[in-house]
């Protein structure tokens, strides 16, 4: 029967939805993907690959995305996605590139939708401004629920926080069993999101110090992992976001 071409979609069904499997070979459907059900079926790294969806600024993705519980290693931002407004679910995001400006990892730019069993940890680094986590401009809030960011990122100076580097005014992101590990005082503390004036959030005069006004539910934040291991709550962690993390952060022996 020959061998199948590295560009090659494979489709299943799963209860009567059709997903697309994404390989290491053809990832980079999804830069431009704007609808659909994707799973990841193994580990990907993207050491190496010229990951730019800058050119795609306008491409919205409302689909899903299913990790299956694999690591997505080594991306360098722009965004996985030009536009993000659909799911994300059960994946894991190792030493993504966070030290760049104006960049997001999940997205340039997010227009709501959902994080369910996600881990993202950033790459060590300093970052220059308006940068974020999950994006540059949180333009509509998502949803968060069990979700792990952890902040590996030294913010330098500028407009940085470990969910957007910015946002609209009166947005509130709604967290259940959310952790979120960055150092929020001192030298190269980060907020949830960075400052801006004008039209958007100014984290020193409308977020305030305890962030109720943007992050709300049940969340947790620590300086670091030792504090987020000295304090149990990994063991908070479901057993799909356990298992990532402790493959992030293997037991000593």
């Amino acid at each position: 029967y020959g061998t199948p071409k590295a560009d090659i979609t494979f489709k299943y069904e799963k209860k009567g939805i059709e997903y697309t499997d994404i390989t290491q070979e053809n990832i980079e459907i999804l830069k431009t993907a704007t609808s659909g059900n994707y799973r990841l079926t193994e580990d990907i790294d993207l050491n190496g690959v010229d990951w730019n969806t800058a050119n795609n600024s306008t491409t919205i993705f409302s689909g899903h995305l299913d990790g299956q519980g694999y690591t997505i290693k080594n991306l360098k931002t722009g965004g996985l996605f030009a536009i993000f407004a659909g799911s994300i679910k059960n994946v894991a995001f190792d030493n993504a590139n966070f030290v760049g400006s104006q960049d997001g990892i999940i997205a340039d730019r997010v227009d709501g939708g959902s994080l369910e069993n996600v881990i993202i940890k950033t790459a060590n680094g300093t970052n220059s401004e308006l940068g974020g986590v999950l994006c540059r401009h949180l333009n509509i809030a998502p949803t968060l629920k069990d979700v792990v960011i952890i902040f590996s990122t030294i913010r330098n100076e500028g407009s940085t926080g470990f969910i957007s580097g910015f946002s609209n005014k009166n947005l509130k992101v709604n967290c259940t069993n959310t952790y979120f590990i960055a150092s929020t005082s001192g030298t190269g503390a980060v907020t949830p999101s960075g400052v801006r004036t004008g039209s958007y959030i100014n984290t020193v005069d409308e977020m305030g110090e305890n962030y109720a006004d943007f992050l709300q539910g049940e969340y947790s934040i620590y300086s670091d992992v030792a504090s987020f291991e000295a304090a149990g709550s990994k063991d908070n962690l479901n057993q799909t976001v356990r298992a990532m993390y402790d493959k992030l952060y293997p037991a000593a022996e």
